[in-house]
């Protein structure tokens, strides 16, 4: 695709079957305009298509998407400690582990992508950009946490712990880059999530500590991967065109596959066991919740909603662990978890008047309102 001009951004649209090009101001103020605001984000149109801006919720449509949302995350997170448990953490090569996991939200993205395929030629550069980087951060996001699993880390301690916590990192760069304003629930989360990194770092675990020096770098790989990956997909927007976003976020994870691994040097694919199979699934379920979190764009787009409760997928990890691995249940294990939790829901609230209000209107009744206003049609891809 040929770069935007240096005076302005590139935007793309089809219109009766061409595509079009048009030239948007490069203000940054515009590009990093909420989507809901002018329903433009980096020149790309967003929000509510032609006729649901006053479109009710659907309330049992949104519940049953968060709670598939969930159970795909969770699942997929969960997924390496099963491997571990049913055969051994060392059983899969670190290389085998990331690449079968690519593979599977690779195979799961090409569906998606042809199915919408028209979409990838309607995001403008700067997205592309941020699709790609948060696709690479997160190859190594899931790398260092498969790491921490085959070091001996339990569900129950390392879902709260690596796959929640990072909400610290995107919280922070925005306030600091994107001078987001700073909320009395953002302050406490970011203390909440230290505290509980700090208690459960010293849990007692039979065979894992966090102290030791090559565990500690996995963990950062999970924090700090995950943490810029929300934190790219932040800086993108919330656009129409996910199949787009799809296509070139997966194109940023095959990268971070390339490059993680040959340096791992124990790629194994000569005999497929029960662990390839698995984190082939984990993939796939990945894949899914990315989807099905688009999909909750379009049921009510109560983005206020739907963040807090989408990120509480770590909670089923937890449970499975306790559950079904037999993890170790200590009295530290389980006040640094529910911490961790209560401090992952502060962190994703924007606007804590917002997510009482959306609270409130999704426990009553939806009634239909009557627009003042026809809204004009909007091209269909």
């Amino acid at each position: 695709m040929t770069m935007p001009p240096s005076n302005g951004i590139e935007e793309m649209t089809i219109e009766q079957g061409t595509v079009v090009r048009r030239s948007v101001p490069a203000n940054r103020n515009n590009a990093f305009k909420h989507p809901t605001d002018g329903k433009q984000f980096m020149g790309v149109e967003v929000g509510p298509k032609a006729g649901e801006e006053n479109k009710p919720p659907n309330t049992k449509k949104m519940l049953l998407l968060l709670l598939l949302c969930s159970l795909f995350w969770g699942l997929s997170i969960f997924i390496p400690s099963l491997q571990a448990y049913l055969e051994s953490p060392q059983a899969l090569g670190r290389a085998s582990i990331i690449f079968v996991f690519i593979a599977g939200y690779t195979f799961a993205s090409i569906f998606y992508v042809l199915y919408r395929y028209r979409e990838v030629l309607l995001i403008t550069y700067r997205v592309h950009r941020f699709a790609f980087l948060a696709g690479l951060t997160q190859a190594v996001g899931h790398s260092g946490y498969t790491l921490l699993i085959r070091s001996g880390g339990e569900s129950s301690l390392l879902a709260p712990l690596a796959g929640g916590l990072y909400l610290v990192v995107p919280v922070f760069m925005g306030l600091v880059f994107l001078k987001e304003s700073i909320t009395p629930q953002k302050v406490i989360g970011i203390v909440l999530a230290v505290g509980a990194i700090l208690l459960l770092s010293i849990t007692d675990t039979s065979s894992f500590s966090l102290t030791s020096g090559l565990t500690f770098v996995y963990f950062l790989m999970a924090f700090f991967g995950w943490g810029f990956d929300v934190f790219f997909m932040t800086l993108m927007g919330m656009t129409d065109y996910h199949s787009a976003v799809t296509f070139v976020h997966t194109c940023g994870l095959l990268t971070g596959g390339f490059i993680l691994v040959p340096s791992y040097g124990d790629l194994s694919l000569t005999t497929l066991t029960l662990g390839h199979y698995l984190n082939f699934i984990g993939g796939l379920l990945s894949a899914f919740g990315a989807w099905t979190y688009f999909a909750l764009s379009h049921v009510g787009r109560d983005s206020s909603l739907v963040a807090p409760l989408s990120s509480l997928y770590i909670v089923w990890p937890v449970i499975w662990g306790l559950a079904f691995l037999h993890d170790a249940v200590t009295i530290g294990k389980i006040m640094g978890i529910l911490v961790a939790i209560f401090a992952i829901v502060l962190m994703s609230i924007s606007d804590m008047k917002e997510f009482v209000r959306s609270v409130k209107n999704l426990c009553r009744r939806p009634t239909a309102v009557t627009p003042l206003v026809s809204p004009s049609p909007r091209p269909t891809l």
